[in-house]
């Protein structure tokens, strides 16, 4: 098993809690055809369009934010250059949608989720978290309207 493998769960007691394995999560990932939009608008009426969460997302969300949270030092340069906090970090983990398409579920170690909402103070971010086994790491943060020179490596 590599250091990021998802034991096998197929404890009929564990799935009532919540627990899902990497089995499941990747079946209702291959079974996602739909991704719809929330039309939203911003403090200045500007539209923009967010993916809705869907029922396939809670599930990996949940998994994702019922593990240690690391945040790697790639991505706290890129929290301190973006100014986004800790708390828009749990927030997009709470409320966000997965991009599967900048999303990489088979990456190596560890499956990397892109995760995408609008924080409260108005920045449209997309997070990237890796779903180890113990723990879940913040592998950057992005602000998809800014461009922010940061000298992050």
């Amino acid at each position: 098993m590599s250091a990021c493998q998802e034991p096998q769960n197929n404890n009929p007691e564990n799935q009532d809690k919540g627990y899902i394995s990497e089995s499941q999560i990747e079946q209702r990932e291959n079974n996602v055809t739909h991704i719809l939009y929330e039309q939203n608008e911003n403090d200045n009426g500007e539209k923009y369009s967010i993916p809705s969460q869907n029922k396939d997302d809670k599930l990996i969300l949940t998994r994702l934010k019922g593990q240690e949270l690391i945040l790697t030092k790639h991505a706290k340069c890129r929290m301190s250059c973006r100014k986004v906090s800790d708390d828009e970090i749990m927030e997009v983990l709470d409320e966000g949608s997965i991009n599967y398409s900048k999303s990489d579920t088979h990456d190596k170690p560890c499956p990397t989720y892109a995760v995408e909402d609008r924080s409260e103070d108005g920045q449209l971010l997309r997070i990237v978290f890796a779903a180890c086994n113990h723990e879940t790491k913040v592998v950057t943060v992005i602000d998809l309207e800014t461009d922010y020179a940061c000298n992050c490596y």
